[in-house]
């Protein structure tokens, strides 16, 4: 607003055993630090980016936690989550008289405007945060008519909720399944929660093959590899099961038509940062693919105009490739187990040289990123499943001590104890552990117990 506001510069000092101590300056404005070299690869720029964050300022999110254990009821609940600022997690309720409830917990701020994909002015005040939602109005339900509540971080409110939340939901396929798994007429006990954690069917298969078959339909390449590729997805069930082969091709297929649709307008560069994100090019690809048309199928170094088909066409091609370079080569070896696995890591196993003896793993591993059983891996890194189900938990209210759990790789972070990896064949076989709450329950079940004390003064 024509005026100088002055930055502020903080040192701060990490001393390192057997080292110089680490010196590190940073700079911050009235919003927040400037963080233009916290991405390695950013170009310099003399233009400075800050950033405004809910948990740069203080917050109480451990007085909220322990308020939450401490609840007794849903008003209790909520009155405890009202301190909770950042980072913003669904929380669910449940108590044993049949009550089920949900809250966004954190501090939503109150923007002038509907969120921008790319940064604002700061030489302005225009875009600057006016305070927080109140926390009577964050999204919340309780005993719904539908008589569950269901979340896969999707998106939790529509356009006419006035405050803006996000952009960046989760795509609707894995919510999608669970709805409707949980729709289904009778009652719910533990196997069947069990059975919808579990849950291997991609919504997203089961939308996108059709159009991929019809893009098929009377081409001359449609024969050989790509004639019994087309002949798995006609007899699929969609479920992204590790014996299954349609699964890998499919997969496939998204991993090429990314790079086939995107690749050539946003350059290598800009283009082999897109694909470290997770599962939004896959979801960015599926969107487009379901659409009539769109300028991003024609590639742009070409003199012809390359259409949807086309892309598809190709896409599938390029994938049969792809999958050929695999293990075993030929069409019916392309289980998706064999390429699609995840490895348990250690902080330590970061080091290559320690990376054996620490993580565990690789293990074949169904699910995707539009599964209920998360199987997500990188465009950049296909098919390394790198984000899933860290916890299981299916808690019953009417006997607490029968509430089940896995917990994966193991309950210990030590190397060589029982506890380190024990808990993965559980987690891959869809089994789980006793969670009893009970302590005489807990006392009988118990084969280790750990004391902490404080040191004599």
């Amino acid at each position: 607003n024509d005026r100088w506001i002055p930055i502020e510069t903080r040192i701060d000092t990490i001393l390192v055993k057997d080292n110089p101590p680490l010196i590190l300056t940073s700079y911050h404005t009235h919003r927040g630090p400037i963080v233009n070299r916290i991405e390695p690869a950013a170009r310099p720029s003399e233009r400075l980016l800050s950033m405004r964050w809910v948990a740069g300022e203080p917050t109480l999110e451990v007085r909220a936690m322990l308020n939450l254990n401490r609840a007794q009821n849903w008003k209790d609940f909520r009155k405890a989550l009202k301190e909770f600022a950042a980072p913003a997690q669904n929380f669910l309720y449940a108590d044993a008289q049949g009550n089920i409830g949900y809250v966004t917990g954190g501090r939503i701020p109150k923007r002038p405007m509907r969120q921008l994909n790319s940064p604002y002015p700061g030489w302005t005040d225009q875009y600057d945060w006016t305070g927080y939602v109140p926390f009577e109005e964050n999204p919340s339900a309780y005993n719904p008519p539908e008589g569950y509540i269901a979340t896969a971080n999707n998106k939790i409110v529509d356009d006419q909720y006035p405050y803006y939340v996000s952009n960046n939901w989760e795509p609707p396929w894995r919510i999608t399944r669970i709805v409707e798994l949980l729709s289904r007429e009778g009652s719910r006990t533990l196997e069947d929660h069990q059975r919808i954690q579990l849950d291997l069917l991609s919504p997203q298969a089961r939308t996108l093959v059709p159009v991929i078959l019809k893009a098929h339909e009377g081409v001359e390449t449609a024969k050989g590899d790509v004639r019994t590729a087309l002949n798995y997805f006609r007899n699929w069930d969609f479920q992204m099961r590790e014996d299954n082969v349609a699964a890998s091709v499919f997969e496939a297929f998204l991993v090429q038509a990314v790079r086939n649709t995107f690749a050539d307008e946003l350059g290598p560069s800009l283009s082999s940062l897109y694909d470290t994100l997770a599962s939004k090019p896959l979801t960015a690809i599926t969107e487009l693919l379901l659409k009539d048309s769109s300028v991003w199928f024609d590639d742009v170094r070409t003199e012809e105009v390359e259409t949807k088909k086309d892309v598809i066409i190709r896409s599938l091609l390029d994938a049969i490739e792809m999958l050929k370079q695999t293990p075993g080569g030929e069409l019916r070896e392309w289980r998706w187990g064999e390429i699609h696995t995840v490895e348990f890591g250690h902080v330590f196993g970061e080091n290559s040289l320690l990376r054996g003896l620490f993580n565990v793993g690789p293990y074949p591993v169904g699910g995707s990123h539009a599964t209920v059983w998360k199987g997500d891996f990188r465009v950049r890194k296909p098919f390394v499943n790198h984000l899933g189900p860290s916890m299981r938990l299916i808690a019953d209210l009417a006997d607490a001590n029968n509430t089940r759990i896995v917990v994966p790789p193991g309950q210990s972070g030590h190397l060589y104890h029982r506890d380190y990896d024990n808990q993965i064949p559980l987690w891959r076989n869809g089994a789980y552990k006793q969670q009893p709450m009970d302590r005489d329950v807990v006392e009988r079940m118990k084969h280790h117990l750990l004391i902490l004390q404080p040191a004599a003064e």
